[in-house]
């Protein structure tokens, strides 16, 4: 206790009976668990990921072993999980790097129309494919990666449509109806899914409803999210 604290316990004539300080155990600072210190890598490089997302990279490079069984992967998912929860409470990475998929259900509120047309005018996008070449869209087939890729198709005004599965036949004949807009154009769909067995039948199931339901337009589906390399 200092000179200072002794002169005001003075002043107040009180008296000092023992520790008013309890000592505090000098904290371990421990390094990072590798997962930790990738988890901050790969968001430094990629700034919003989802859980799923940064689940397969550990399994690709290796931080996590392949499941071999459905509990295994649940097992593995949740570990990850936990991680970044710990890792988001803790500071180590922004809370608001990792996307949130769950629906949110109300109705904005303005303090003004000014305010109003300030936020419409910030969300305006013009049809520009109308100068282009092509008209594009872009097609996912895991929703749990939308967040991430709305971030990319709202910045250039693409139409992200997304299955969460097999593209349904009311999601399909809704992308005729856009492509309509472009009738004297080629249609170039982006074709964002998995490599495996159930993933390349997508997006055949996709190529062939499309000429079942008589597209005008001239539709090329492009696999453009994985390769074997």
């Amino acid at each position: 206790m200092s000179a200072r604290h002794l002169e005001i316990l003075e002043r107040c004539n009180l008296r000092l009976l023992g520790r008013i300080y309890v000592p505090l155990k000098r904290a371990i600072k421990r390094p990072l668990l590798p997962l930790r210190q990738e988890l901050q890598r790969y968001i430094l490089a990629n700034t919003q990921i989802t859980v799923r997302q940064f689940y397969y990279h550990c399994i690709s490079i290796g931080l996590k072993d392949f499941p071999e069984t459905s509990k295994q992967a649940k097992n593995t998912y949740a570990s990850i999980d936990n991680q970044i929860n710990q890792a988001r409470m803790s500071g180590e990475i922004p809370m608001d790097s990792i996307a949130d998929n769950t629906s949110l259900l109300g109705t904005r509120q303005w303090d003004s129309i000014e305010q109003l047309l300030t936020f419409a005018s910030r969300k305006y996008r013009s049809k520009w494919f109308k100068d282009q070449e092509y008209y594009v869209e872009v097609w996912l087939e895991k929703e749990a990666l939308a967040q991430i890729f709305k971030q990319i198709t709202n910045k250039y005004g693409v139409f992200l449509s997304v299955s969460g599965g097999y593209p349904k036949l009311s999601q399909i004949n809704s992308g005729i109806h856009r492509f309509s807009e472009y009738h004297d154009k080629p249609v170039k769909l982006l074709y964002f899914g998995d490599l495996d067995a159930s993933g390349k039948d997508m997006i055949n199931t996709l190529r062939d409803n499309l000429a079942k339901l008589r597209v005008e337009n001239d539709v090329e589906v492009i696999e453009v999210a994985l390769n074997i390399r």
